[in-house]
């Protein structure tokens, strides 16, 4: 009789302390999901950066096609006129201008491009560094594989 009053004051004692660590348990996971919840945001921040940065950057390619093709029509303008006179040198420097003009549109609109294109892998590594920090943080499995412990410990007590 006396052995069988200790058990379950034993079974009492290990199930309070098993509701206590279950209690602990979702503490920490709570804590643990609002700081993957941060990380989350951070993300979500960084994809915003790059979506501006790509629509920056067709919105800029977009303009200097408009610049680039406007210089060619002038371009164009300027070399016929200057073959149909052909007595008036300003014509054909004119042209040799527009050209340059084109040309360092060109490459203005590379270096936009590349610029954009680092910031873009920039902001992508930032992702996945915070996707690491996620997972890492992440308890949700231990969480679960600790529940399943504490049911067989609660069964295997029970039996008893």
């Amino acid at each position: 009789v006396q052995l069988r009053e200790e058990l379950g004051k034993l079974t009492q004692d290990l199930e309070m302390k098993f509701k206590e660590f279950e209690l602990r348990l979702d503490r920490c996971l709570t804590k643990q999901s609002l700081r993957v919840q941060k990380h989350r945001q951070v993300i979500q921040v960084y994809q915003t950066q790059s979506q501006i940065h790509q629509l920056e950057e067709s919105d800029e390619n977009s303009k200097n096609e408009e610049k680039a093709a406007d210089m060619k029509q002038i371009a164009q303008a300027q070399d016929h006129s200057a073959h149909s006179d052909t007595d008036s040198p300003s014509g054909s420097v004119s042209a040799s201008g527009s050209v340059s003009a084109n040309g360092n549109i060109k490459h203005s609109t590379k270096k936009n491009v590349n610029d954009s294109s680092i910031n873009i892998e920039m902001i992508q590594s930032k992702i996945a560094n915070e996707e690491k920090i996620i997972e890492k943080i992440s308890l949700e499995k231990e969480y679960q594989k600790f529940q399943e412990k504490i049911s067989l410990l609660k069964d295997w007590i029970n039996s008893l």
